[in-house]
């Protein structure tokens, strides 16, 4: 029987409904999760209709520059964590949003946040370090690198960097064995993590060792380590969240 235009019409709308894509909730083009404020017209709605940002924390939309929102800038708890060899500033207790956005960003892909999330921790720390400070991501292992597809802390590293405007380098410090993940480890487990990591190139400048969460030290301890023990003078550290360890 031949084809009538009402069957082509229909043929043709139904072959666009099936291959139609569906749209990602977490898509920043998607509108319908955008506010009205964002939406309002004029200079700043239009802004941020063009590139709405979301706080990195609660992933809440919002229509300024800010990497996060009013409400989750309140929740800031710094703190100043002393090591045998370190002392490393944080700017949230990790809990909240602060442990949700962190662990999205570790383990659900969502890398959106690591940048936002840098940015967030310079402004909730404060004053910067000396400007001739290098920012240093701890690093991970190449197995853990291949499985995840990204280093958080090279992210987080990253923000940070910028918004202070601070060097960054990604290659000077590498692991070299892979000890398991630390947020599955004991308290009795988290020893000295020396020997794990080693520096590559030459050490002059004073280094800032940036990592997501930081619980014992261990982390940042044999990064450390590590650095010191290639010539570098002044070392510290900062972390996005901070806890007590596990017993």
């Amino acid at each position: 029987m031949p084809r009538t235009r009402q069957d082509n019409h229909h043929a043709a709308h139904a072959a666009h409904a099936t291959h139609a894509a569906p749209r990602a909730r977490d898509s920043p083009s998607d509108e319908r999760d955008v506010p009205a404020a964002v939406r309002a017209p004029g200079r700043r709605g239009l802004m941020a209709l063009v590139a709405p940002s979301r706080c990195a924390l609660c992933g809440e939309w919002t229509a300024d520059d800010a990497p996060t929102c009013t409400p989750c800038r309140a929740t800031g708890r710094r703190a100043r964590i002393l090591f045998d060899t370190l002392s490393v500033r944080a700017g949230w207790m990790y809990g909240g949003d602060a442990r949700l956005a962190v662990h999205r960003l570790k383990f659900s892909g969502e890398t959106w946040r690591g940048e936002p999330l840098g940015r967030a921790l310079a402004f909730a720390l404060g004053a910067p370090p000396a400007p001739s400070t290098v920012v240093v991501p701890v690093p991970l292992s190449n197995a853990r690198a291949r499985h995840r597809g990204y280093n958080q802390a090279g992210l987080l590293a990253r923000g940070l960097a910028a918004a202070w405007g601070l060097e960054l380098r990604h290659d000077l410090v590498a692991r070299v064995e892979h000890g398991g993940a630390q947020h599955e480890r004991r308290r009795h487990e988290r020893t000295g993590d020396r020997g794990t990591y080693r520096v590559v190139g030459q050490v002059a400048a004073p280094i800032l060792i940036v990592d997501d969460v930081c619980t014992t030290g261990r982390t940042m301890s044999g990064v450390a380590a590590a650095l010191l023990d290639a010539g570098c003078a002044a070392v510290s550290g900062a972390a996005v969240c901070w806890t007590f360890a596990r017993d």
